[in-house]
């Protein structure tokens, strides 16, 4: 029951832009939990991880990247995920190696409001540490492997979102959050 929820604005809406999806988390168990979910009604844009460990990404109800089974996120540990779309092809990296195939992209994401924590209908609720979440819109920050950041992200050019990074539980540098249910803030960090 514990969950954020960012201010409905236009500035989450992707349309057809580039964008960079990126956080690290440290889940409690390996069980169906939401990590990012578009509030628009459906399964528009998400990502999330399943029993086995794998992350996925998902769009109009249908999973479209999925790490694989021989490389499952243990829980207790912290993982770095970024997906991005660049060019209309989107790519998933798990600590900064890219996982999954590329997805082929040219949605018209038009979602206003992100849920952190959970699905938008208020199943699917990740237990679990979240940090450092950062939501870029018109830039694909990763284009190919690369080493993830070792300092706490910053508000770079087309930053919309950069949260889950201060002793708040709805503290943000950009963006604005509301908690529902009671998730807490720790010092506990990637």
């Amino acid at each position: 029951g514990d969950y954020l929820t960012t201010n409905s604005s236009s500035d989450y809406t992707p349309g057809t832009s580039d964008f960079t999806l990126e956080y690290w988390y440290n889940p409690d168990e390996n069980a169906v939990d939401f990590i990012i979910d578009a509030a628009a009604g459906s399964e528009i844009w998400a990502t999330y991880c399943n029993a086995s460990g794998q992350h996925k990404y998902r769009t109009d109800g249908t999973d479209r990247i999925i790490s694989p089974t021989s490389r499952p996120l243990v829980p207790g540990l912290w993982w770095h995920v970024a997906v991005v779309r660049s060019s209309n092809v989107v790519k998933m990296y798990i600590n900064g190696l890219q996982e999954g195939d590329d997805y082929t992209d040219t949605n018209d994401y038009t979602f206003n409001q992100l849920n952190i924590g959970r699905r938008t209908d208020g199943s699917f609720e990740y237990n679990g540490k979240i940090s450092n979440l950062r939501f870029v819109v018109g830039t694909a920050v990763y284009t190919s492997p690369f080493r993830p950041p070792t300092e706490p992200l910053s508000a770079i050019s087309g930053t919309k979102l950069l949260c889950c990074n201060n002793s708040s539980v709805t503290g943000a540098t950009t963006g604005t959050l509301t908690s529902s249910g009671d998730p807490t803030a720790s010092t506990d960090s990637p």
